[in-house]
């Protein structure tokens, strides 16, 4: 009973994820960032995150561009941006969007000894000028 419950709650979140695409409410330009998520690893300073950027569905083609990630936070009582390069050990300035109508983000941060992060900043700039910039922040909350 608790696997089919689980499995329908997994379809439901699907269903959601696929009305949010083809919905003809929002702006058909703009992108979104869905599925925030921030996980501990077996190394206490570093965390696993991953989400997903989606556009709504439309005849205008993928979008493509460069996505920033950006961790706020304190280290020794001062106030600090570190920007993905500092937190990956491909010292990547960005990361390659490319995407028709969705595309899953993943990876590994490693946060410095004595950081105490706040928040994630995800900045997308698209390629096309026609499409705005996308700046979110996410509370840094860490689950399972």
């Amino acid at each position: 009973m608790k696997s089919v419950q689980e499995g329908r709650l997994k379809m439901e979140e699907e269903l959601v994820f696929l009305r949010g695409i083809i919905s003809n409410k929002v702006d058909k330009k703009s992108l979104r960032i869905r599925d925030f998520r921030l996980q501990s690893t077996e190394s206490q300073h570093v965390f696993k995150y991953s989400f997903i950027v989606s556009q709504v569905l439309n005849d205008k083609g993928g979008v493509k561009g460069d996505l920033f990630i950006t961790v706020a936070g304190q280290q020794a009582d001062k106030k600090v941006s570190l920007k993905l390069a500092a937190l990956t050990e491909e010292k990547s300035k960005s990361l390659k969007v490319d995407l028709k109508h969705f595309q899953k983000f993943e990876g590994l941060l490693q946060l410095p000894e004595g950081f105490v992060a706040s928040s994630m900043i995800i900045d997308i700039k698209p390629s096309k000028k026609k499409l705005p910039r996308l700046n979110e922040t996410f509370k840094w909350l860490v689950g399972e």
